[in-house]
């Protein structure tokens, strides 16, 4: 039987230009940053227990919206667009 024993836990410093964003009477909140979070091997999962289909959907639309917009200023630049 194998023992599993979680990861450390630890806490990053958020600036005070990001702290200051809040409103004065906010007495404490919480900073996740996602960016980093998503290069991580456990965000796939995370991501399929937290999100709705929708917003999957949704997401995909996004991305498929920003594919059609690149394409379009590509062709106006004159460069031939990436099939897809």
């Amino acid at each position: 039987m194998a023992l599993m024993i979680p990861a450390p836990v630890r806490a990053d410093r958020l600036g005070s230009d990001k702290i200051a964003l809040f409103p004065k009477e906010v007495g404490e909140f919480a900073y996740a940053d996602l960016k980093k979070a998503r290069t991580l091997k456990w965000f796939p999962q995370l991501k399929e227990q937290m999100l709705p289909e929708r917003f999957r959907q949704f997401e995909k639309f996004l991305a498929s919206a920003e594919w059609t917009r690149i394409r379009r200023w590509m062709n106006w630049r004159g460069r031939s667009s990436p099939k897809g």
